[in-house]
């Protein structure tokens, strides 16, 4: 139960005004990207909610310099990818299938290749997650 460490890390303490702003700026993100991607299970195809992961995933490691624009390390199985995106197994693999007939992407050995990322990027009517900035 992570009861006490939320109310510790949300507790104002006038000593570390700096700290406190912080978490309610993680907590403002968490919540915004946890819409975002409420909307898109509701809106979106299972070939552009897949692209909108790759994607993401991609410029989270990029960011990180875990990876490059468009090849990163991708462990993940198709039924944990499947649990992300609300979908089947067989639905996540017929995806992925579709995708590299299109060639568009390209998953082997736990890599991830995104091929054509602008058309990618407009499958999955994926832009950038705008930076969390104080209120």
């Amino acid at each position: 139960d992570a009861t006490r460490l939320v109310e510790a890390a949300h507790a104002v303490d006038p000593a570390h005004p700096g700290l406190a702003l912080a978490v309610r700026l993680m907590a403002h993100w968490e919540d915004w990207l946890l819409c975002d991607q409420i909307v898109r299970l509701g809106r979106q195809t299972a070939s552009g909610r897949f692209a909108h992961l790759m994607l993401e995933l991609s410029g989270r490691l990029v960011r990180l310099g875990l990876a490059t624009d468009d090849t990163f390390a991708m462990p993940l199985t198709q039924e944990v990818l499947a649990d992300a995106l609300g979908l089947s197994v067989v639905h996540v693999n017929r995806t992925v299938q579709l995708l590299r007939r299109e060639g568009l992407l390209d998953v082997r050995g736990g890599t991830v290749s995104l091929l054509q990322p602008q058309r990618l990027r407009a499958l999955a009517s994926w832009a950038p997650l705008p930076q969390p900035t104080p209120r």
